[in-house]
């Protein structure tokens, strides 16, 4: 996706799954840098959409160069190709005045260099790999990372019982996964009993009337659910006591079921219709962007027009369509379950039968839902008051980083979008986070959800149809 949110088609080839996502990594973060440096030089009366309709034929032929050569230092492929394509007078004959202004600026070496903070990185994931291929462990967490095993990763980091030579007060992020590990176990328990949000979660341990929950009272409460041996539940009080004080405050508690919620792979929340229906809206909106319907997407991809689930989902992925791996299987599990319905889609057939999704269907729902949504204008009444709140440009960057995920703080986390909002309106509810994180695109190429800064800013700093103070509740 472009500065502007535009998006280039990338094709996709048959690689190893961890290759496949670190190639396109790389090959996207270049074309979005190409993307910027162009618009630097893009004349004052031309928006970025008009100047970028002269680059998107450009980086187009480029990324489907790329993807066919695979080459293994991408950014001298880049800088090659930029330069044969200058002196191919043929091949420049179709390309624009302004396209060729762009790829002038695009022939300097010392843009093809790298930052000092990606050389910064790159250094130091090469440490990472020396040191954890020094040992059996070590390589079997390299592997796991590498693989996107998430599950795999979390058992390998877990404490091991044997050994007691590291105190475990030394391992704060191996305390921070075991303890949202536990608190899975929790959950799940919670929902066999009809639990399924974090407010009633908090509830069934019985809160003061101060909203927080003495530690000996939830440790008594934990015993009693026998879900979570004595180790278990002291490592998670301890992660749930943020304070230091023995009291288990709300919004800790629902900040850990956030980020719980957001690396678990089977745990999936349900989506309410009207958050099923933003996420086909947003699905059709990207389709319409690159000028393609569901159907002709698919059959470019698939070649087919009913696919097993989990075929879905992947293609779903694969489409690129600004969808996290949680919505992907968020979507499916609506549609599995029939709970997707809202005014207008009843008529409409479930796209599922017999475990098999028909692409037809599918895009039936999607043309018709994005007649009514709802949600995304309440979202768009939303946003800018959140704007208000927060105050000026500056503030607004000064906010965004200060929640955004580490190390280069170019995205939003969920975990980093709640306790964003939450920061500007301690009123707002989970349900409320939840329907407003439904509308934003997500980065595709990131295992987890993130949102980009771009797309929060767009939504943000759309015109507000009233002011409201400070004081105010944002979204009453």
């Amino acid at each position: 996706t472009t500065p502007s949110g535009c998006a280039m088609a990338v094709p996709m080839e048959t690689l190893p799954q961890a290759q496949n996502e670190i190639f396109f990594q790389d090959l996207r973060g270049l074309l979005v840098e190409m993307a910027h440096q162009s618009l630097e030089g893009k004349p004052p009366e031309m928006t970025e959409d008009e100047y970028f309709e002269h680059l998107e034929p450009i980086l187009n032929t480029l990324a489907s160069d790329c993807v066919v050569k695979q080459p293994e230092n991408l950014k001298s492929f880049v800088q090659q190709w930029v330069e044969d394509k200058h002196n191919d007078q043929k091949a420049m004959e179709g390309v624009s005045p302004f396209g060729r202004l762009a790829m002038q600026r695009w022939k300097p070496k010392d843009f093809m260099e790298e930052s000092p903070e990606l050389q910064g990185l790159r250094q130091e994931h090469g440490f990472l790999q020396e040191v954890l291929q020094s040992s059996e462990r070590g390589r079997k967490v390299f592997h796991a990372v590498q693989q996107r095993d998430r599950t795999g990763l979390l058992s390998l980091l877990e404490p091991a019982q044997e050994s007691l030579i590291v105190p475990l007060q030394t391992q704060p992020a191996q305390r921070g996964f075991s303890a949202l590990h536990y608190l899975g176990k929790i959950l799940r328990s919670l929902r066999h009993e009809g639990i399924t949000s974090a407010s009633a979660a908090f509830t069934y341990f019985s809160p003061d009337q101060d909203w927080t929950i003495p530690v000996p009272r939830m440790k008594l409460q934990l015993r009693r659910m026998q879900v979570l041996n004595g180790d278990e539940i002291n490592q998670l009080l301890q992660y749930l006591d943020t304070s230091g004080l023995g009291r288990v405050s709300y919004r800790p508690f629902r900040t850990a079921v956030a980020e719980f919620l957001a690396i678990s792979r089977d745990f999936h929340s349900a989506l309410s219709p009207e958050e099923f229906n933003a996420i086909l809206c947003r699905i059709q909106a990207r389709l319409q962007r690159t000028g393609m319907t569901f159907s002709e997407a698919m059959r470019e991809a698939e070649g087919k027009n009913s696919l097993p689930g989990s075929q879905f989902m992947q293609s779903l992925r694969n489409l690129r369509l600004g969808l996290s791996n949680k919505e992907v299987a968020q979507i499916f599990n609506s549609l599995s379950a029939n709970s997707f319905r809202v005014a207008g889609t009843t008529h409409l057939p479930n796209p599922v039968q017999n475990g098999q999704v028909s692409v037809v269907l599918f895009e039936a729902l999607l043309e018709k839902s994005a007649l009514e949504n709802k949600l995304q204008d309440w979202a768009m009444a939303a946003f800018p008051r959140l704007r208000e709140i927060l105050g000026d440009e500056e503030a607004v960057q000064s906010a965004l980083r200060n929640h955004a995920e580490p190390p280069l703080r170019q995205y939003l986390p969920f975990t980093g979008f709640a306790a964003l909002l939450t920061d500007a309106d301690p009123g707002i509810t989970s349900a409320e986070i939840a329907r407003l994180w439904c509308v934003l695109e997500k980065d595709d190429f990131s295992d987890e959800p993130l949102v980009r800064f771009e797309e929060f800013l767009q939504w943000i700093n759309a015109e507000a149809p009233r002011v409201k103070s400070k004081k105010d509740h944002v979204f009453t």
